[in-house]
């Protein structure tokens, strides 16, 4: 539909070629005044014109409560996580609160003196502020019995918008009809400055998530939308957004970006990195309401007069590669820091229990960095970026290497071995960093895959050519996500969306047919490959520790799989992907957005047993079989 369409052309921004952008919900209902993205679980919450609340887990698409508030409309409404609460304001004056598991209506209480407009929840401290149209805000404590302990006075007119300052959560900002926007410390009633500028009233204010910008962001009646510099107090620019009122702005949490909503019935993007528009569209579905997005993550709810829409756009998994001793380079914006779980990490640690890693900033990307590879031995890094650029650094002192234009990039098996697709028909290989052969291939391709073979999809079938000659190996009919090789080149795992196809290459097979001259068919040799098994498993992320493969599947379920058998391993917290295997420590890691780590004991000797038994080689199990820690035996 056309919101899908502008997404996928608005998150062209990200890359030149088309995201994954994934409808979650959608929601046809009243009107929609204001939604909120809970922050940790798959829960969006709606205020409702008509006077409802409605709680959906947009994983599901399921409705799951409604309650019904008074029969005046709702503006308001937000997560009280820590009370397993929402808190609503509505056109009757009451704040009201309810468990939203069990649906118990904890606390009513009158406000202020007409219509709330707005609701923001401290972060840390018991309170909430709400903002009237009695052109007050008024903070309240819930460890006080929800008494008003501080009324903040000082517009002329509804105060529309309230919302905490991330980065310092003493302070907020409020937007106004009076056209202005007001900063604020909650232990004093008087304001701290006052920002003008707008020719229109205020609608909307919402501050810079990140640290390194003092940023604010409003939007105005008067169709536009200011950025501003909050610490010098001056608007560093005007975006001409809207034909109409704008009614709602939100920064994306991670990258350079920026909604606005608007009475116009479109929804604007902008590139905060040169404030230009990435795109304009509207999509059947009324004015503009509120955009939600959620920390650490992709999902973007959106409120409008027939509905709500919540979409993931591109890829939820962190940004970050693991090396075999345990090396993280993980990208934060723009930003590549450095961790290291050797010598960090508690030999003690329990399963699953969050690892906190020293960071260590190492440098910066002129783009956003979409994959980041570890080379074969270590020694240097690939980062690809969003504007399809890549650079080639050492991982020891972050130098540069090389760097290019690619859509896509892989590392070979033998160090400074390197393919890219310059552009969907033409793939180029490199050899000690220095072009080897390039070729226009036959169809459009979008991925790499690296390994022993050099494995392309094209046209949605994956293509192995031989890294030397780019002859083409085999062609394989399936559409693969991913595809994973052992150590040992002996196994590969083609990743679908509905399924893993695990593969024996025969390499021998393959040096002997291009020796002799044998003629392949159009799907190359079949000699290549031998299928292993089909695990109908959907899996998120896959990896090979030996002869077992590891994955995640939509369970969030860590598995391993060796010879036909599955073994569940432990179930991963939610936002938390595979980042790899250390055998030293016989450890495997995940990490999330935030940079936190988690980790699993799995030791080689089980893996190496349980291998031994699948090769019936019984000799060998019974030597590793006294290797394995008792606790491990069953």
């Amino acid at each position: 539909n056309s919101f899908c369409t502008l997404l996928e052309s608005v998150f062209a921004t990200m890359a030149s070629k088309k995201q994954q952008v994934t409808k979650l919900l959608k929601a046809e209902s009243e009107r929609v005044k204001m939604v909120e993205l809970h922050p940790k679980e798959p829960l969006v919450i709606c205020a409702l014109y008509s006077g409802q609340v409605t709680l959906w887990n947009y994983e599901s698409q399921t409705l799951l409560k409604s309650f019904d508030i008074c029969d005046l409309p709702v503006r308001c409404v937000k997560f009280i996580t820590r009370l397993q609460s929402f808190v609503c304001g509505s056109d009757d004056m009451q704040v009201r609160v309810y468990n939203y598991n069990t649906m118990e209506r904890t606390a009513t209480f009158e406000a202020h003196l007409d219509y709330i407009r707005c609701i923001a929840v401290h972060d840390t401290l018991p309170i909430i502020l709400t903002s009237s149209d009695d052109m007050t805000i008024r903070m309240f404590d819930w460890t006080k019995n929800w008494a008003c302990t501080m009324t903040f006075e000082g517009h002329s007119h509804y105060v529309m918008a309230v919302t905490f300052n991330p980065k310092d959560p003493s302070t907020f900002a409020t937007a106004s009809l009076d056209e202005t926007i007001m900063v604020w410390n909650i232990s004093t009633p008087v304001r701290n400055f006052m920002l003008e500028g707008h020719e229109g009233g205020v609608n909307c204010v919402e501050y810079y998530p990140g640290g390194d910008k003092p940023y604010l962001i409003s939007g105005s009646d008067d169709n536009t939308v200011r950025v501003w510099d909050y610490q010098t107090k001056a608007c560093i620019q005007t975006l001409p957004s809207h034909n109409h009122y704008v009614t709602c702005v939100a920064f994306h949490p991670d990258l350079p970006l920026v909604f606005t909503g608007s009475e116009d019935e479109t929804i604007n993007t902008f590139s905060t990195q040169t404030w230009r528009s990435e795109m304009t569209s509207s999509y059947d579905m009324g004015r503009a309401w509120c955009i939600s997005v959620k920390p650490k993550c992709n999902k973007v709810a959106l409120a409008f007069d027939r509905g709500l829409l919540v979409l993931n756009v591109g890829k939820d998994d962190p940004v970050m590669s693991m090396d075999a001793n345990g090396k993280i380079f993980f990208a934060q914006t723009n930003e590549i820091v450095r961790l290291d779980v050797k010598n960090s990490v508690d030999k003690d640690v329990a399963d699953g229990e969050l690892i906190q890693l020293p960071a260590k900033e190492v440098g910066s990307c002129e783009g956003i960095p979409k994959k980041i590879l570890h080379g074969p031995n270590g020694q240097y890094v690939a980062v690809l970026m969003d504007d399809d650029e890549y650079i080639v650094n050492s991982a020891l002192g972050w130098r540069s290497k090389c760097f290019g234009h690619a859509i896509a990039f892989v590392w070979g098996n033998d160090p400074g071995t390197f393919a890219i697709l310059e552009n969907a028909y033409t793939l180029k290989t490199f050899k000690q960093f220095k072009l080897k052969e390039t070729v226009k291939l036959d169809g459009a391709a979008d991925l790499l895959f690296g390994g022993p073979l050099l494995g392309a999809r094209i046209d949605g079938n994956v293509c192995f050519f031989d890294w030397d000659s780019l002859r083409i190996v085999r062609q394989i009919s399936e559409t693969a996500d991913e595809v994973v090789w052992s150590d040992s080149g002996e196994l590969a795992a083609l990743v679908t969306a509905s399924g893993t196809f695990v593969l024996k290459y025969n390499p021998e097979a393959v040096a002997e047919a291009f020796a002799s001259g044998a003629e392949a068919d159009e799907d190359g040799l079949e000699c290549a490959f031998d299928l292993v098994e089909e695990i109908e498993v959907k899996m998120r992320r896959a990896m090979w520790v030996g002869d077992c493969l590891l994955y995640v599947n939509k369970s969030e379920r860590v598995c391993y799989y060796i010879g036909g058998e599955t073994t569940s391993l432990a179930v991963i917290q939610r936002g938390f992907s595979l980042l790899g295997y250390v055998a030293k420590e016989n450890r495997l890691y995940c990490m999330d957005k935030e940079r936190s780590v988690i980790a699993y004991q799995l030791h080689t000797s089980v893996i190496d047993f349980k291998t031994a038994v699948v090769r019936e080689d019984l000799d060998a199990a019974r030597g590793l079989l006294s290797k394995i820690p008792e606790g491990m035996r069953q």
